[in-house]
């Protein structure tokens, strides 16, 4: 019963990005949303240390069967999103002019850095200079693209298609565990949720590339409940080096491999994080040292007109309490929602911090650190100023993982804490 409310709540949390987006209005469906992110995060941990059930017929035939039926359903939802797309980005060129300035930011920069220019120099577009701010995994990747000639976006989706399979892989090779149903729909939940996305919302996919930081993110979670910790520790990487959303939920994972008997993985996770960062990183700082400036500060001009014309009230962040309730004008409204969303954030890794030194010895390393990734990202994004659709491919995705830890496993949980 309880892995059935589970997938439930999964199924609802993604209805209320697509089917039932905003269903209770700007102010109310954050607080539905909220809710459902947190149960989910914690029936998840909770079921994810088991009883595991075993079919009733173990036979090598049935679990053949249900493993080839497994991968025709994969292949088969690859496809529909490969149809899907296909006209879409044949709908939307690529070029400089039919995109945002998101995308003409990634042309530019990669443009520059396959001509040995500066990839973060400045440039002018549309009356006003945009300075190009993003992390290096974040559209470095496109360079594959711009040397082959082929449509960036087809790196993106490629990130997330091959996360994706990486997932069903290390699911459905594990036909002992589960029950048929559970082994069928788990490993291709990250498929579903993308189609899902894509059907509600298409032009999300078409112009912006959200999908390659989504694949990152698929990577970390899964490598976390498989407990792959040298490829948790790579996934962890690319992520830090795409988006800067998940920099305060480091210290914590840090801080709780540091505290277990596997101490010394604190130390080689710390050591490849910090390689990636000085080999793909650290040149760009030595030349470009403004990158290291507040965040926050390089989003507040697009906040405050998205604000001032009260856009992107959907339902999917409490920005709209932040417009409607706060005082001032709409440049403090800004500056003090982000300092509450910082604050917020910084408040949800303490408490998950203190929730691991209560509850350490009934939940094991890998199945907390996946329960606290979801709980942090989703507190992050539902009070997250702009509130773009594409962005919350990244906390859907991770609930794909949270499936996989409550209903398969390949071997028993890692028991290591204290």
């Amino acid at each position: 019963m309880m892995r059935l409310l589970l997938f439930l709540l999964c199924i609802a949390e993604v209805s209320l990005y697509t089917a039932f987006q905003n269903i209770a209005g700007p102010i109310y469906s954050p607080l539905i949303i909220l809710v459902v992110s947190f149960s989910i995060g914690f029936l998840g941990l909770r079921l994810a240390q088991g009883p595991f059930l075993k079919y009733r017929d173990g036979s090598e035939v049935r679990q053949r069967i249900v493993k080839i039926t497994g991968t025709l359903a994969f292949l088969g939802l690859s496809a529909w999103m490969v149809v899907m797309l296909l006209p879409a980005f044949r709908q939307v060129p690529m070029n400089e002019e039919a995109y945002s300035d998101v995308m003409l930011t990634y042309i530019h920069m990669i443009k520059n850095f396959t001509h040995g220019k500066p990839a973060f120099e400045s440039f002018f577009h549309g009356g006003y200079t945009i300075s190009p701010a993003y992390l290096p995994f974040q559209w470095m990747p496109f360079v594959i693209s711009e040397l082959l000639n082929f449509d960036y976006r087809w790196i993106a989706m490629s990130s997330v298609m091959l996360a994706s399979a990486y997932f069903f892989y290390q699911n459905i090779r594990n036909s002992e565990y589960g029950g048929v149903f559970w082994q069928l729909i788990v490993p291709v939940w990250p498929l579903v949720i993308c189609i899902a996305l894509m059907r509600s919302n298409i032009l999300a996919f078409q112009i912006t590339v959200e999908s390659l930081v989504a694949g990152y993110y698929l990577l970390l979670a899964t490598a976390i409940d498989k407990n792959k910790w040298v490829l948790m520790a790579v996934g962890l990487a690319l992520c830090v080096l795409s988006r800067m959303s998940i920099a305060l939920w480091v210290p914590l994972c840090l801080l709780v491999y540091f505290c277990s008997p596997d101490r010394k993985k604190a130390y080689y996770i710390l050591g490849i994080l910090g390689l990636f960062v000085v080999v793909f990183y650290v040149p760009f700082i030595v030349k470009t040292p403004s990158l290291l400036s507040n965040p926050y500060q390089a989003y507040l001009l697009p906040i405050e007109g998205a604000w001032s014309r009260n856009e992107l009230m959907n339902g999917f962040s409490f920005n709209a309490w932040g417009m409607l309730f706060l005082k001032g004008s709409v440049h403090e409204k800004v500056l003090a929602y982000q300092k509450i969303h910082f604050y917020v954030s910084c408040f949800t890794i303490a408490l998950l911090a203190g929730f691991y030194f209560i509850a350490r010895k009934k939940n094991a390393l890998n199945n907390y650190l996946l329960f606290s990734l979801k709980i942090y990202l989703t507190v992050f994004y539902t009070f997250i100023q702009l509130p773009f659709i594409y962005l919350y491919i990244v906390p859907l995705i991770v609930t794909a993982a949270i499936l996989s830890g409550a209903f398969i496993t390949s071997r028993p949980v890692s028991k290591n804490f204290p």
